[in-house]
């Protein structure tokens, strides 16, 4: 049933206002009038947690952000505020998949790579195990000739792998760090490492097999 749209835009008109004069608790009272009128409007739900956040109820603007984002999944910047939204609040690998799912729209759009690059930096702040995250500025920072951090994306893959007991991967891409950072010491010690490692326990299984 279609709500009234002539007090739907007097709350909405009421909330601007006195968001403008700071007065959060009363700006989230009118948006919520306003959605008792239509419930799905974006722009209400996007302005209320707007609202709920700067009245510090990070809780409830997440669940607006959300709703909002539930409604138009394709756009990247309610992804961008749901992973804000989830980062505040403490939940990092939640936070890392918004911003990675924001990353990923906003690559679909013409222009608009530099907002992706953004998210996927973001995503690997907060999680830094973000496997998704790395090989996304890995890929980037080849293309811009941005060989150094490149080269320390290579690294980071490394140790996830490591961390993961998937040696040959961390192996492979050491080695793709070492195309990128000829000597570098970290490339070097790690990939020294994992053969090492690997062949004790190789050696380990064939006198256990002997």
């Amino acid at each position: 049933m279609a709500g009234n749209r002539k007090v739907f835009e007097e709350a909405m008109r009421a909330a601007a206002n006195v968001a403008w004069e700071g007065n959060w608790e009363e700006a989230v009272d009118a948006y919520q009038r306003a959605l008792d009128e239509f419930p799905d409007d974006i722009d209400a739900l996007t302005a209320l947690g707007m609202a709920y956040a700067r009245f510090g109820k990070h809780e409830k603007a997440l669940h607006a952000y959300q709703q909002a984002s539930d409604l138009v999944p394709e756009d990247p910047v309610l992804l961008e505020r749901v992973g804000k939204g989830l980062e505040e609040l403490g939940r990092p690998e939640e936070a890392s998949k918004a911003y990675l799912a924001c990353g990923r729209q906003y690559i679909k759009q013409q222009q608009a790579t530099r907002l992706a690059v953004d998210c996927w930096e973001r995503a690997a702040r907060v999680n830094p195990n973000a496997v998704e995250a790395h090989v996304s500025l890995l890929k980037y920072y080849q293309q811009q000739g941005r060989i150094r951090d490149a080269g320390e994306e290579c690294l980071a893959l490394a140790r996830i792998y490591e961390d993961q007991g998937r040696g040959d991967y961390a192996i492979r891409v050491c080695q793709h760090a070492l195309k990128l950072l000829p000597r570098n010491a970290e490339a070097l010690n790690l990939v020294d490492k994992l053969r090492y490692g690997k062949q004790s326990s190789e050696q380990a299984d064939a006198e256990e097999d002997a």
